[in-house]
């Protein structure tokens, strides 16, 4: 367990120079908030029960702290990263609670601050069960050995000379993007409807990140195995956060490994390691950015305007397959923490004709969400945007889809096996909708608000031409498209 980091994600770490309330503070201040709230409230929202668990189990947590802050013992560290994921898990719908919290009793930064923390350090714990499951498995995980990778320090010396760099207007010319006898930079930034104070504003501001750049771990990683020359690489590169933009262009360009994900977001502050061996790495880099720069402008003047992107998130939570030694549990059931809303299972007719064919979604019995075992399950959380993909069997565990107090199941029946006579596969994919999408479906597409079937014994449902079904509870919004 990285203890360090654990204290810190908890604000517990001796000598905290920084103000900021550690979660100590934070869950003696939600939990004498909580008791404030008006029973009617807390009714009225369904979250009576919620707060009893809550308030309970926070304090168990605070116990916990007082037992790491009086002996320092790392088991008793492990102890409270153990209550923290229980206090996550009985009660999932804590973050309706705190949003019931008045910003005068409690700063909506601090309610955050306390979420974000509860999220975060609950995965230490549910991950360090997977990784235990996936070692006794397998002996490859058993045999696992952690390799620190460390650049020599020339790697990290400085290169780029702010003085010795061009101003915006040569190296616009001398790459073809504006030309001195036609056009200048003024009529660029019309043409692309940017003021010319903002356009250089950021061309200064990527100037003065120069200096203090950093070479980002998935680059480091890649230095550190070319240095060492390994007969086998290693087959994916990735860190603790998705990768950026320039890494994901580098790794591609690199040809040798993989990232799983990036987030696409441009840094000014990111270099290459000062050796020998990325030179002819950096001059096809500058290459492919230099085309990529020009197709952006291009597709900028096309429109008449640059394209604008939101700020991604920049940490994924990936998921883990769980053990499938268990039972699958039927059907697709929504629901929230209060109970089950409704339970629902792919047709039975699973033949070979497309899914299209038989678009009704039928109900099935669910056992109580409660006594399900969590290895019977393969939890997922989306987050806005983020599109989830897989394929899954009669064999396969459960899919558990969660965002926020909203859950879906996603299972195929065993009587589709027998309807068959072989093992059907289906393929799925669940998006998290954004804000924006959630406004356009209002007005172009059904949707099913979970919330006004709450109590149904019986719901049947079809899906659309393009096999699609989408499901809402409050400002949560899920797109699940289905395909043999």
């Amino acid at each position: 367990m990285c203890s360090s980091r654990v204290l810190s994600r908890l604000r517990l770490e001796q000598n905290r120079k920084n103000t900021r309330k550690s979660i100590h503070e934070l869950l003696r201040e939600a939990v004498f908030n909580i008791g404030r709230i008006a029973p009617q409230k807390l009714q009225a929202t369904d979250l009576s029960h919620t707060s009893s668990l809550f308030i309970a189990g926070a304090k168990s947590v605070v116990k916990s702290i007082d037992r790491w802050l009086k002996h320092q013992n790392l088991d008793e560290l492990g102890d409270l990263v153990k209550e923290i994921f229980h206090l996550q898990r009985t009660t999932p719908r804590y973050q309706s609670l705190l949003d019931l919290i008045s910003d005068q009793n409690m700063d909506p930064s601090s309610r955050s601050s306390l979420s974000n923390m509860i999220k975060k350090v609950s995965r230490y714990w549910e991950i360090s069960r997977q990784l235990y499951r996936i070692a006794k498995k397998f002996s490859l995980a058993r045999n696992m050995k952690v390799q620190l990778a460390k650049l020599p320090q020339k790697a990290f010396e400085r290169q780029a000379n702010i003085e010795n760099l061009l101003s915006p207007e040569s190296v616009l010319s001398r790459h073809g993007f504006i030309n001195r006898k036609q056009g200048n930079i003024h009529q660029l930034c019309r043409n692309l409807k940017v003021k010319k104070e903002e356009a250089s504003s950021r061309y200064n501001e990527a100037l003065a990140a120069l200096p203090k750049a950093k070479i980002h771990a998935e680059i480091q990683i890649i230095a550190f195995c070319e240095m060492q020359a390994p007969k086998i690489f290693p087959r994916v590169v990735s860190s603790s956060k998705d990768a950026c933009f320039l890494c994901n262009s580098f790794i591609n360009l690199y040809g040798r490994m993989h990232t799983p994900k990036t987030h696409g977001r441009l840094y000014p502050d990111w270099r290459l390691p000062s050796l020998p061996n990325f030179k002819l790495f950096e001059q096809s880099l500058n290459k492919t950015l230099i085309e990529n720069l020009r197709r952006g402008v291009s597709l900028g003047l096309a429109q008449g305007k640059l394209p604008v992107y939101p700020c991604p998130n920049e940490s994924t939570v990936l998921t883990v397959c769980l053990s499938e030694t268990t039972a699958s549990m039927p059907g697709i059931s929504l629901g929230t923490s209060s109970g089950i809303v409704s339970s629902m299972s792919t047709s039975s007719k699973f033949s070979e004709t497309p899914l299209q064919d038989d678009k009704a979604l039928s109900t099935h019995r669910l056992p109580n969400i409660q006594s399900v075992s969590f290895d019977s399950v393969h939890t997922m959380y989306p987050v806005e945007g983020e599109v989830v993909t897989g394929i899954m069997n009669c064999s396969s565990s459960c899919r558990h889809i969660v965002a926020e107090s909203f859950e879906v199941y996603l299972s195929l029946e065993d009587a589709i096996l027998f309807a068959t006579k072989k093992e059907a596969t289906l393929g799925y994919d669940v998006e998290r909708l954004t804000a924006e999408k959630r406004k356009l479906l209002d007005t172009t597409y059904h949707f099913i608000d979970v919330e006004c079937i709450k109590g149904e014994l019986e719901t049947v449902y079809s899906l659309s031409e393009s096999n699609e079904l989408f499901l809402a509870v409050g400002e949560v919004m899920l797109r699940i498209k289905t395909y043999p």
